[in-house]
């Protein structure tokens, strides 16, 4: 029986062992998830952040600014195929400056990381094109469509503030579609983490930052996706 005695315990020993070991596992693993927690949270704490200081709605008269981020949200009017080439119409007066009027935004960055580049980009691709302002007569002349104009301002440190124009034809003003905000903004701060915030323009509301990735950014701008589903709108 002695034989008997020396392998129950060395099945004790192995089973002891094991609800030893995964004790340990187990506390090792909730210990690195707390401190993932942990780590993300001082992430998002520090977050770049940028707040409306100030707002300029459409009846105000506005002079030229300098070094102000410019962007055309137009209504997409028309899709159709030009042999095997993709083709928008927009309205017959947009290519003209003086058919526009813009809201304008004073934006700081109340956030405690400085963002290295922004842009905006379109949140209702199925309707709405975003150009940059002074370039929107090529991507209308060629019949273009597109989601995403990145800012030419960079390097934007906590507290300095910046400035966007956001311009639509006169009667044409593009509103949110059952709450999703018409545009987003993408800031991609100094340690490569990418931030979306929801724009509610024409209206006078900016979204929080939301942690977010390129993933994300390049489907919400996919050209070629976009266009395959206005040959087959079922895929919207």
């Amino acid at each position: 029986m002695d034989w008997l005695n020396f392998l129950g315990s060395v099945l004790s020993g192995i089973i002891s062992g094991l609800f030893t070991f995964l004790g340990v596992k187990v506390t090792i693993e909730t210990d690195n998830k707390k401190i993932k927690i942990d780590e993300m949270n001082k992430v998002i704490e520090k977050r770049p952040r940028l707040e409306i200081i100030d707002y300029k709605g459409f009846e105000t008269e506005k002079d030229k600014m300098e070094n102000c981020f410019e962007i055309a949200l137009l209504h997409i009017k028309e899709f159709y195929c030009e042999g095997n080439r993709a083709c928008f119409n927009y309205d017959e007066k947009s290519d003209k400056n003086n058919s526009y009027n813009c809201v304008e935004y004073q934006l700081k960055n109340t956030g405690m990381t400085e963002i290295v580049e922004w842009c905006a980009t379109s949140n209702l691709p199925k309707n709405m094109s975003v150009f940059p302002y002074e370039k929107k007569n090529f991507y209308i002349e060629n019949k273009l469509i597109n989601y995403e104009v990145w800012s030419d301002q960079k390097y934007i440190k906590p507290g300095q503030i910046i400035s966007i124009r956001v311009y639509y034809l006169n009667d044409q003003v593009i509103y949110s579609n059952l709450g999703n905000p018409t545009i987003t903004l993408w800031l991609m701060d100094i340690n490569g983490r990418l931030w979306s915030q929801s724009f509610s323009c024409p209206n006078n509301e900016l979204g929080v930052p939301m942690l977010n990735n390129i993933n994300n950014f390049r489907e919400q701008t996919s050209i070629e996706t976009a266009v395959k589903c206005f040959e087959n709108p079922m895929l919207w």
